[in-house]
């Protein structure tokens, strides 16, 4: 592994350079912490979060901007998210490697400690941050022969040879199993180029591991949606015993599928339920008859899971899992109101999703969501903004956003949230900020979108959607905004966006 041989000065590259070199030179992504203590280390200079997080906005805008890869981006967690401390990753890089899986971590670990020990090792750069990084490190991914912190010179070099016989395998130039699977997983979703770069700030319903090809989690309190043991009685035609037997064949392969941390062959499934090959596979071809495009249960197992959170519990719970057709997907109208209701958790959300609720057409237009988002965004702005301002007594900023074009758009977007940082900053201690950083967030997920180009769904920005809920939610709570009157005037706006 070739590393930089000198310090550099705040006179020598940029910091983002600096970075972009050690990503490169590691070929693994590294998290903030010890991405401060290589950068401190051989820049010669205290390198501070806020530095770091400055690179951050600046690649998130740049990318906005010119939709070009950026240089420097975030690891994900397979479900999309982004983890709650930066991981940096370089732009470059295929998404799979950027994804951040169990069977990739010990090897970028291990990576780290190698990188360390060498600037200690080869090139002499003496600090009291390194020698704890290396061994901590090293810890994390080889285990108990690193528990003792080295000494001498012999010592590093051995802990430094302990690591390079790390059985790394794929996942530090090309990518592992379960990142292959999170990959493709991640492309079903249809997330936006920026979340698959900068990750979602929140759980957007993705299923970890593949997805099944005609099924989804339906959105709390989602129309269409049914217990996933009903769907299957129903397509099992009134055939009892024939759902029974899906339904045990589902329950059982998710079982033995946890066990082997793999799919069972026919022949391992018999063997562990002590049934004979024909009865298996009488269970295989059932399954089969009611969800013809799936090869295996393993796929609805893991969206039945995720439907409840991975919380532990018996698997008579998976089967009240309310599940979709994945063809269909939330309203904006819908998901807003189950979102507000969600928040509230309380009679009011219930009172606000029945005043507001309208007969929506069936099936959705992808279009005409995206404008129903783009015109969310704006009412957030305009009025529950407009409030909070007016609360504050901030009357300046106030008549700033009453000058700002109104959001329609990806640019418009950008640029109000942008705005809304300023005035929020302004107005850092007094209620009502909530509302400005909601509201910021959901047009963060706006300027991520292309108006020109609506996504197929309202798949990538329901996170969008939920920080809107939030804000008015906020409003509500923050400056006396009548929820259900402003939760029916919003939805009957959004009705009228053709």
């Amino acid at each position: 592994m070739q590393v930089a041989r000198t310090r550099k000065s705040r006179s020598g590259p940029s910091l983002a350079l600096t970075m972009e070199r050690v990503l490169g030179e590691l070929g693994v992504p590294v998290p903030t912490g010890p991405m401060r203590v290589l950068l401190s280390v051989l820049r010669g200079e205290d390198v501070t979060a806020e530095r770091l997080a400055r690179v951050a906005s600046f690649e998130r805008e740049s990318f906005l901007k010119t939709r070009q890869a950026p240089r420097l981006c975030s690891a994900i967690f397979p479900d999309g998210t982004a983890p709650p401390k930066r991981v940096w990753a370089r732009g470059d890089w295929r998404l799979a490697r950027r994804i951040i899986t169990a069977d990739a971590e010990h090897a970028w670990q291990a990576w780290v400690g190698i990188y360390a020990c060498d600037l200690l090792l080869e090139h002499g750069l003496e600090d009291e941050r390194l020698g704890p990084l290396a061994h901590e490190f090293a810890a994390q991914s080889i285990g108990p022969i690193a528990a003792y912190y080295p000494g001498s010179r012999e010592q590093w070099e051995e802990l430094r040879a302990a690591l390079r016989q790390f059985p790394f395998g794929p996942g530090v130039a090309t990518q592992t199993g379960q990142q292959g699977i999170a990959e493709q997983s991640l492309r079903n979703a249809e997330l936006t180029p920026f979340s698959l770069y900068f990750g979602l700030e929140a759980s957007a319903g993705i299923s970890r591991g593949p997805r099944p090809r005609e099924l989804r989690l339906a959105a709390g309190g989602e129309r269409g949606g049914v217990p996933f043991d009903e769907l299957v009685r129903i397509r099992a035609g009134g055939d009892a015993a024939k759902a029974r037997n899906v339904l045990a064949y589902v329950e059982a392969f998710g079982r033995q599928l946890d066990e082997l941390g793999r799919i069972p062959s026919l022949g391992e499934y018999a063997e562990r339920w002590n049934v004979d090959v024909e009865t298996a596979a009488r269970e295989r071809d059932d399954f089969a008859s009611i969800f013809p495009s799936e090869e295996d249960p393993a796929a609805i197992a893991g969206l039945l899971w995720d439907g409840i959170g991975r919380r532990p519990g018996s698997f008579t719970r998976l089967l009240g899992v309310e599940v979709i057709r994945a063809e269909s997907f939330p309203t904006v109208i819908g998901y807003f109101l189950n979102c507000v209701a969600d928040e509230l958790r309380s009679p009011l959300g219930a009172a606000a999703m029945s005043e507001a609720m309208v007969l929506e057409e069936a099936p959705p237009v992808a279009s005409k969501e995206l404008r129903r988002f783009f015109a969310l965004c704006a009412r957030a702005v305009d009025v529950w903004c407009a409030d909070a301002l007016g609360a504050m007594s901030d009357q300046i900023s106030a008549q700033g956003l009453r000058s700002l074009e109104t959001v329609t758009e990806e640019a418009t977007a950008s640029f109000t949230e942008k705005m809304l940082g300023h005035y929020r900053l302004r107005n850092r201690n007094k209620p009502g900020k909530d509302v400005l950083l909601s509201t910021q967030k959901a047009l963060r997920v706006a300027a991520s979108l292309r108006a020109l180009e609506p996504p197929e769904s309202t798949l990538p920005y329901l996170d969008g959607i939920r920080w809107a809920a939030k804000a008015l939610v906020a409003a509500q709570r923050d400056t006396d905004t009548d929820l259900v009157a402003e939760a029916q005037r919003t939805t009957q706006r959004l009705d009228a966006v053709y």
